[in-house]
């Protein structure tokens, strides 16, 4: 089984899950026709930020499990701010990434990247 061939597929779906949406608050326009800045500074989910946070810190440490479900836990939080989106996506990117290298000698690390894009297919 290569490893990498499950690379771009968990990629992939990571940068699906938070698409490009446009909403009214993106475009707002002043009189002159400049764009103009949000009306509403926006402040993201703190839960999120930690979650996100931890998964480099678990990384770090090599617990790959710890990483994995602060990645889950970080999805399944609501209202991130398109910032705290950006750093996700690199994140679920730097993770897979460092997870596929770490998998060639760690049996560990080969399960959690397993186990993770299982989770990302829904199975």
């Amino acid at each position: 089984m290569n490893i990498r061939l499950y690379l771009p597929i968990v990629a992939a779906l990571a940068l699906g899950s938070f698409g490009c949406k446009k909403t009214a608050d993106d475009a707002v326009v002043d009189e002159s026709g400049k764009a103009a800045a949000p009306a509403v500074p926006q402040k993201g989910d703190a839960e999120a930020g930690q979650a996100i946070a931890s998964v480099n810190a678990a990384m770090q440490k090599s617990d790959y499990d710890a990483a994995i479900a602060a990645l889950v836990q970080a999805k399944q939080s609501g209202g991130m701010s398109d910032q705290q989106k950006a750093q996700y996506n690199q994140t679920v990117l730097d993770t897979t990434t460092k997870l596929l290298e770490a998998a060639q000698h760690d049996a560990k690390a080969k399960e959690a990247y397993e186990n993770y894009a299982r989770m990302m297919k829904g199975h």
